[in-house]
């Protein structure tokens, strides 16, 4: 996907949530990650977010381990849950919700 199709799917995921804000442009960053890698450098080269908000986020995903070894870990594609795992991905990177480990 470009950068313009990938704006043009989170205006289609969330018409609501408003161009530039902070979780709009957490939802494209998260989707640039599936296309260059889950590493910040690449996803802001991509995206043209700045690196500072890039990794800010970086850190939660990966502390949440959704961004793992340079890769995306996610049930986005689940026709279910999908949409609804990707928001939460978004608010875990916004740091409004923190996923825990389950105890083994």
């Amino acid at each position: 996907m470009t950068l313009e199709e990938i704006v043009s799917f989170v205006h289609e995921l969330d018409e609501k949530c408003p161009e530039g804000s902070d979780v709009f442009n957490t939802a494209i960053m998260l989707l640039a990650a599936l296309e260059v890698g889950a590493d910040p450098d690449a996803v802001a080269e991509f995206t043209g977010l700045s690196l500072e908000f890039i990794m800010t986020r970086a850190a939660r995903l990966e502390k949440a381990e959704v961004w793992k070894d340079g890769k995306t870990y996610a049930e986005w594609a689940d026709e279910e849950v999908g949409i609804i795992a990707f928001w939460l991905d978004v608010c875990i990177a916004e740091d409004y919700l923190k996923r825990v480990a389950e105890e083994e």
